[in-house]
C-alpha cells in the first residue's frame, strides 16, 4: 500500500493452483496421468522500491556549515570547519550564501542532523539548528563554544564520541587568494561554487600552515592525462 495514499494499492505477489495447465503440457508430451501444484509470480520491481523507500539515508557528514546574509563568510567558515573536523566531527562547507530554506531543505534531503550557521551581522556568535522529533531546534553559541555543543550533539544523536584529546583550537588560517586562469567567462554564482570546492579540497593541507603565510591557487582547465603526468612528477616523501 503506499505510504503518501491510503486509497492506492499495488499487487506484489499472485499465486494459485496450476494443475490445469501441468495438465495440458504433460498429456501433450506424455499423456500420463495428472499432477498438482501451486506457484507465485513476485513483482521483484515492485518489491525492490517498496524497500528503498524504507531504507534510511545515512549521511555521511555529521553538520553543514553555512552563512546567511550578504557576505560568504569564507574565512571564518573554513576556520570553523577546520576545528570541527580536528574534533572528530565529519562536516560540509556549503557553497555560496543561501537562505534558511534552502538549507534546511538541502539537510533534510541528505540527512543531515545539524547546521551551523554563520551570520555577516553577528560574526562572534554560530547558530546550531538540529533535526529532532520532527522539526528544528535552534541554538545560539559563541565560536568558541561550538565544537563542545557539537560533540554534544553528536554524541546524543549517534551514541558515538570521538576520542578524547587535546585538540589546540587555531582560530587563525592562511590569506587565500584565488585565481582563475580559464578560457570561459564564469558568473558570479559559479565562481563562489569553484571557490568553495577549492577550499573544501585543500583544507586538510592549509590547516598545517602558518596564519602568516599566504596561499595562492590558480585554477586551470587540464585533461586527466596531464594531471597524471605532473603527478608523476611529484615528490611526495619531500
Amino acid at each position: 500500500r503506499s505510504k503518501q495514499s491510503r486509497s492506492q494499492r499495488s499487487i506484489i505477489a499472485a499465486g494459485g493452483r496450476y494443475d490445469t495447465l501441468i495438465s495440458s503440457l504433460r498429456q501433450m508430451q506424455e499423456g500420463s496421468q495428472c499432477q498438482s501444484a501451486v506457484g507465485i509470480s513476485l513483482s521483484l520491481d515492485k518489491l525492490v522500491t517498496t524497500l528503498q523507500a524504507d531504507q534510511v539515508k545515512i549521511s555521511p557528514v555529521s553538520a553543514v556549515v553555512c552563512s546567511v546574509g550578504t557576505k560568504l563568510m569564507n574565512r571564518e567558515k573554513l576556520s570553523l570547519t577546520r576545528d570541527l573536523w580536528a574534533a572528530g566531527i565529519k562536516t560540509y562547507l556549503l557553497d555560496g550564501v543561501q537562505n534558511l530554506e534552502e538549507i534546511q531543505n538541502f539537510c533534510l534531503e541528505m540527512n543531515v542532523p545539524h547546521i551551523i550557521m554563520l551570520k555577516d551581522t553577528d560574526p562572534s556568535s554560530v547558530r546550531i539548528r538540529s533535526w529532532n522529533k520532527d522539526r528544528f531546534h535552534e541554538k545560539k553559541v559563541t565560536q568558541g563554544e561550538c565544537v563542545d555543543n557539537m560533540l554534544r550533539l553528536c554524541d546524543t544523536h549517534t551514541s558515538l564520541r570521538p576520542e578524547t584529546k587535546s585538540v589546540p583550537v587555531i582560530t587563525e588560517v592562511p590569506t587565500i587568494n584565488i585565481v582563475f586562469l580559464i578560457g570561459e567567462k564564469l558568473s558570479s554564482a559559479m565562481k563562489r561554487r569553484y571557490e568553495n570546492q577549492v577550499l573544501n579540497s585543500i583544507l586538510s593541507t592549509i590547516q598545517r600552515l602558518s596564519a602568516k603565510v599566504r596561499v595562492e591557487v590558480i585554477v586551470v582547465n587540464m585533461e586527466g592525462e596531464v594531471i597524471k603526468m605532473l603527478a608523476s612528477y611529484i615528490e611526495l616523501d619531500s
